[in-house]
């Protein structure tokens, strides 16, 4: 058998592969139902992955759900109840969940290993906007951004949320929306004392904001990055087939914001005079600010064109790139220790996605996916649109119960084993014969928005809602499930809806 190493390097989770007449499907070891058609691949093809000298190939593909499986959706199960009930820490609950999967002998070096090997572009793209960001931070650029917005404002509430829009929109787009969070919960506070009104509104208008600008670009949103990642699509493929929905979700919120945000709408507060402007906030070492807007100018120039260059620089590639040299502009300008910059990086993130794409890697190599695939095609079919719209508003309602981010991760390699069985893909490998149909594409940013848009519902449906509640109750601000629902669950039905009007169009 003649390997293709690209494809084989592509691999998210797989350590065993089907070939069949081109297709090509991940299956899991002792599945082999005529070992007279077993073959062997080196994989030295693909030196990413370092664990195992052999890839195992056949030609069947078993649906049926072992002892492994059934662990490992019980496993997820509490993860999802654990972050739920918010009883323990959401990174704490993965650990468990790893450390369950490796006592058990699931969880094995090669499962492990595949696992990190697909967080990797993720974290590397989290952990690079990240410290550019804490890198801009001591400059004072970001309230120097607050008081000219309050200013800006002139004491108008309806000016202020639409400023916000203006400001919030193009940062989340441009960076991972959960660090964009972090960085202005803070001033989203300030504010709503500037105005001398309760600061939740105000908070919840940037989650929501925040969640549907990461649909605007490859890189604003985890659920977006893993999605477009699996489709194989560069920044510029995922603006034009992904960011009109974020754009829509956006105006549908902007039209909602009078009725459900008035005491937001309806505040005034005398304008800020320039003298107090000046007297509160001021940038701090304007060369090395000027340094790092270099370096982001470049970065979002490499955002769009990077994959069209001779040699192609993808996403990842950038975020890591402007990181480090932001730590270099921090560290030769006396801006900020390199030491303070990484532990002020959110690891407790980072290690959640990594266990929860181990326990992804599980769940696949047990063969969860495929006997969970299988079973949508039998309920769904080929009808693309009936699957669409039911994809939409399933994931909406799910993702209301629980992180996106996991979701997201489970839902990929489902939807893929369900494309190649009712027809519409060649094989449960999303790129594997170049250009992805429409008709996939559609399926999967369905469930894209899905996810992303029904995270808005409740404070724990994506990882900018726990980041941002978890940081305004250390500020003092009291934030309850309830407050947060009964706002978040019409913005996301309102969301859904206007999304799902779009996608029927487009299809």
């Amino acid at each position: 058998m003649e390997a293709d190493s690209a494809f084989l390097q592509r691999l998210p989770h797989a350590r065993y592969v089907l070939a069949q007449a081109g297709m090509i499907g991940i299956v899991e070891e002792g599945q082999v139902d005529h070992p007279e058609q077993e073959q062997i691949v080196q994989t030295d093809m693909m030196p990413s992955l370092e664990y195992g000298r052999y890839l195992r190939t056949q030609q069947t593909r078993s649906a049926s759900m072992g002892i492994d499986a059934i662990i490992c959706l019980v496993v997820f199960a509490g993860l999802v109840i654990c972050i739920t009930t918010n009883v323990i820490h959401m990174t704490l609950a993965a650990l468990l969940g790893v450390s369950i999967l490796m006592v058990t002998g699931i969880m094995t070096p090669e499962v492990s290993s595949a696992g990190i090997l697909a967080v990797h572009p993720i974290n590397s793209l989290f952990i690079g906007s990240m410290v550019l960001i804490r890198c801009l931070e001591p400059t004072g650029i970001f309230p120097v951004l607050a008081a000219g917005l309050f200013r800006l404002s002139a004491g108008d509430g309806r000016r202020l949320l639409l400023l916000l829009f203006g400001i919030v929109t193009p940062l989340c787009a441009l960076f991972p929306n959960a660090t964009v969070v972090l960085l202005l919960i803070p001033l989203c506070i300030e504010i709503s004392r500037l105005f001398h009104m309760p600061a939740v509104p105000l908070i919840c208008l940037l989650i929501f904001l925040a969640n549907a600008s990461g649909l605007l670009t490859l890189v604003g949103g985890v659920p977006s990055f893993i999605v477009g990642n699996a489709l194989g699509m560069n920044y510029m493929t995922f603006l034009r087939e992904a960011a009109p929905g974020g754009l829509i979700a956006i105006a549908a919120l902007l039209l909602c914001a009078p009725v459900l945000f008035p005491t937001v709408w309806r505040a005034a507060h005398q304008p800020m005079r320039p003298g107090e402007f000046s007297s509160r906030v001021r940038i701090e070492n304007p060369k090395a600010l000027a340094l790092l807007v270099l370096i982001l100018l470049g970065a979002i120039l490499s955002f769009l064109f990077g994959q069209h260059l001779p040699m192609p620089v993808s996403p990842v590639a950038t975020a890591v790139v402007a990181g480090t040299l932001a730590l270099v502009v921090a560290q030769l300008t006396g801006l900020a220790h390199f030491g303070q910059i990484i532990r002020s990086i959110d690891w407790e993130t980072i290690v959640f996605f990594d266990c929860v794409f181990m326990i992804a890697a599980a769940m696949e190599g047990s063969g969860v996916f495929t006997a969970v695939g299988q079973a949508l095609s039998g309920v769904l079919g080929r009808d693309v649109l009936f699957t669409v719209l039911w994809l939409l508003f399933t994931m909406g309602a799910i993702s209301s119960v629980m992180p996106n981010i996991p979701l997201a991760a489970v839902m990929v390699p489902t939807l893929a084993v369900y494309l190649a069985d009712v027809g519409i893909l060649a094989s449960a490998d999303l790129t594997a014969g170049g250009e992805v149909p429409p008709e996939a594409k559609a399926i999967m940013l369905a469930m894209l928005f899905g996810v992303t848009l029904g995270g808005n519902a409740t404070m724990i449906g994506a990882v900018p809602n726990i980041i941002a509640v978890t940081a305004a109750r250390k500020a003092g601000e009291s934030v309850t499930f309830t407050s947060f629902a009964r706002v978040g669950v019409p913005v996301a039905l309102v969301q859904l809806v206007a999304v799902a009007i779009w996608i029927s169009w487009k299809i």
